[in-house]
């Protein structure tokens, strides 16, 4: 399983959740131009790249092969949106809230894309990025809020391994998925739903496996790089396309910015305020 690097073209929407708790937090504002999109890999598997163009190093930046990812939703949906997130950050669960009603309402009431209203379906790969310094390299220290991050992520994780190795339901990430950015959970009870879904045997298998920490490794370097856009590390951010929104969009604002994205708009639009 791997990440994959390539200049890759047509837009795609990218969702990043960085940082703790800045001042500031929940006012919009400027839109960078940071590249971004998606495309294929060498053996023909669709990729979508992270960050491509920021630091003036287009073509550069993550490529992260689709069938390789925790996705919510389709891997062969219309638009793909890569979320970065912690567990234990309630901005990152307040966005991921609004996050799930547009997708609900992209798939029932449809969005405009080129002037015509149509169903679109968006999925949603998810990349953790525990706010730790114990799987975390850009943090020195843990404020209390965030001290089990790295046991979230990793049972999050085990879940996944599960379900790809025919261990778990479909569906079982999602639903552990949903249930961890629903509310503030403890590691024990964390540990406790993870169980009663994939069984302990199970669980304790794949909590250990290497991937998770290779994973856990692309979320620090993720973040690391986001350093180098204007968000000034605060969270969360909307990539659109080409376009970087800071702030905390509602969901009418994220509908306007996909729509834009599927009818091919996007550099040079300013951010809702």
């Amino acid at each position: 399983m791997g990440v994959v690097l390539g200049l890759l073209g047509a837009a795609v929407l990218v969702l990043v959740q960085v940082t703790v708790e800045p001042s500031g937090w929940g006012q919009a504002s400027a839109v960078e131009s940071v590249a971004g999109g998606e495309g294929e890999d060498e053996t023909g598997r669709r990729v979508v790249r992270v960050l491509a163009g920021v630091g003036g190093e287009v073509g550069g930046g993550f490529g992260l092969v689709v069938d390789e990812q925790p996705v919510i939703g389709g891997t062969s949906a219309e638009l793909l949106v890569v979320k970065v997130v912690d567990y234990t950050c309630r901005e990152c669960r307040a966005v991921s809230g609004r996050l799930e009603e547009l997708r609900g309402l992209a798939a029932t009431q449809g969005l405009s894309v080129g002037g015509v209203v149509r169903p679109v379906e968006i999925g949603v790969i998810v990349v953790h990025t525990p706010l730790s310094h114990r799987c975390n390299p850009n943090f020195s220290s843990t404020p209390e809020r965030y001290a089990e991050a790295c046991e979230l992520a990793r049972l999050a994780l085990a879940v996944f391994m599960a379900e790809r190795s025919g261990q778990a339901a479909a569906g079982s990430f999602a639903g552990v998925h949903r249930w961890l950015m629903a509310e503030s959970r403890t590691a024990a009870a964390a540990r406790a739903e993870v169980e009663t879904r994939i069984g302990g045997s199970v669980m304790e298998r794949w909590v250990v496996h290497p991937w998770i920490e290779e994973r856990l490794a692309l979320g620090a370097a993720l973040l690391e790089r986001s350093y180098e856009t204007d968000a000034e590390g605060r969270l969360p951010q909307l990539y659109l396309g080409d376009l970087l929104l800071i702030g905390r969009p509602t969901v009418e604002q994220m509908r306007e910015r996909v729509e834009e994205v599927l009818g091919g708009g996007g550099a040079g639009a300013e951010a809702p305020r």
